[in-house]
């Protein structure tokens, strides 16, 4: 009895969530539960360049740039 009630309870609790709009699904994660498992070119859609790079240091962003310059990209756009 108690294997078929927890079967029923699970069933309900599929059925419930599968029913619910996806912002109601969503309430209560937290940023990074959201975004995990999105590759990281979808995380930065609609991010603004200076976004992107809020984080970095003041080295790592000078390691980019010399990159880049190596490169011959231009590190402003035209």
């Amino acid at each position: 009895m108690p294997d078929m009630l927890e079967e029923v309870a699970r069933e309900t609790i599929d059925r419930l969530l599968k029913e619910l709009p996806v912002e109601k699904r969503l309430e209560g994660l937290t940023p990074e539960q959201r975004v995990q498992g999105l590759p990281a070119e979808k995380r930065l859609e609609g991010l603004t360049p200076e976004q992107r790079v809020q984080g970095l240091s003041a080295e790592t962003l000078r390691e980019l740039l010399e990159k880049l310059e190596g490169n011959g990209a231009s590190p402003k756009p035209e």
